[in-house]
């Protein structure tokens, strides 16, 4: 026991060395979508108000700009307190990692394989140095999973219903999406309790994981209905739609942002507020979407591909050497997502307990099969594929070894 402490302590050390060395090291400055959550979380911290330039938004989902402002709230308007903040959730992923795997497949060795992988993966650590909400995420896709497949081991205890609903929650509140995959795993543990199959949850349990999950989220709606008088999580998912569906080729270009103003739709939306034009937004790309089923249709083989093809993207500059960004990309990406795509089929006779994590690779992808779709909305799913990469790893190499 001391001795597995012992060595976890030091893959933590190691990993949070790699993340804050790396992060220290990039200038202190925000761009993109870093600024929109840099300046709510610092609003939070020194006015205690959840806002925007303009005044009160929606404009992004609360869990991360809280996370960002609790750090601010203690450490001032420092972007480096922020990026230590970061490498340290980044550490602690290894640990989560570690217990995840133990729990997924039951052996030590997994659980190693995948806090090995974890503290390395590169892509954790260059993410971990951004402040949007990629890296948060991943930490919290990974509890989720974990915390799942724990509860199913033990489907009537309260105290792992509550928390799997909780860590879910805070998931979606970062991401609502996953909103579909916690519908999904709602669904299929409804339908067990009805069957009443082996080791389906109780009634008990799965009302309070609905209820702690549902809660905040609640919460948050009608925090919003009474601002902008409608009901909604979140006023970036109309932009995203109409910015990746309709203006799908101006956006894969980058160039969305510098020709917003002149698009019909942005200038019809001027003058509305948050939730108006979300939903001006979201009207106009769900129009979109029906009047052109071919077009849509035609790009879900450029968004399969764009979705699982390696680091780094080609068409975008970066401010690292691209050809040791390519380099990297290449040791890593090929062998995880094989080696994942393996495991997964490895352990496929265990799907009805291991659904929930096809459930998160499924939705995902599916989002960005009809949206623009690139390799940065991958990184919530490569916990997954390392974890099932460590199971492929122990099973088919180190045991016949």
């Amino acid at each position: 026991m001391t001795s597995t402490i012992g060595k976890l302590g030091a893959l933590i050390g190691l990993a949070f060395v790699l993340r804050a060395g790396y992060g220290l090291s990039r200038p202190p400055v925000v761009v993109g979508d870093e600024q929109n959550f840099d300046g709510i979380g610092w609003h939070l911290a020194s006015e205690n108000r959840y806002v925007m330039k303009e005044g009160p938004s929606a404009y992004r989902l609360p869990a991360y700009p809280l996370f960002l402002g609790g750090v601010y709230k203690i450490a001032g308007h420092s972007l480096p307190a922020a990026r230590l903040a970061q490498a340290a959730a980044g550490a602690l992923l290894v640990l989560v990692m570690f217990w995840t795997g133990k729990v997924l497949f039951g052996t030590e060795a997994s659980g190693w394989i995948a806090a090995v992988f974890t503290s390395l993966y590169p892509f954790f650590i260059y993410y971990d140095s951004q402040l949007i909400a990629e890296s948060f995420i991943v930490f919290w896709t990974t509890i989720t999973i974990g915390l799942l497949l724990r509860w199913k081991k033990s489907p009537r205890s309260a105290g792992w219903a509550a928390l799997s609903g909780l860590s879910f929650c805070l998931l979606c509140l970062t991401k609502s999406n996953f909103i579909l995959v916690f519908l999904i795993f709602l669904a299929i543990e409804g339908a067990a309790l009805w069957r009443r199959s082996p080791g389906a949850v109780s009634v008990k349990t799965l009302v309070l994981f609905m209820l702690v999950f549902v809660t905040p989220i609640l919460g948050w709606g009608i925090r919003n209905q009474r601002t902008f008088g409608r009901f909604f999580l979140d006023s970036h998912g109309g932009i995203s739609m109409l910015d990746c569906v309709k203006y799908y080729d101006i956006h894969r270009e980058t160039r969305f942002a510098s020709v917003l103003p002149q698009l019909p739709a942005y200038q019809a939306a001027s003058g509305l507020n948050e939730a108006e034009q979300d939903l001006l937004y979201e009207k106009e790309a769900l129009q979109f979407i029906r009047e052109n089923p071919r077009l849509i249709l035609s790009r879900v083989i450029p968004n399969f591909v764009n979705f699982w093809r390696f680091y780094p993207r080609q068409d975008v500059t970066f401010q690292d050497n691209q050809r040791v960004l390519t380099l990297i990309s290449l040791l890593t990406e090929p062998f995880l997502l094989l080696a994942g795509a393996a495991g997964l089929w490895l352990t496929r006779r265990r799907w009805r307990e291991l659904y929930p994590s096809y459930a998160f690779i499924l939705v995902l992808m599916s989002i960005h099969l009809i949206m623009a779709s690139q390799m940065r909305y991958r990184l919530p799913l490569m916990p997954i594929f390392i974890l099932f990469s460590a199971y492929f790893l122990e099973n088919r190499l180190w045991r016949r070894a």
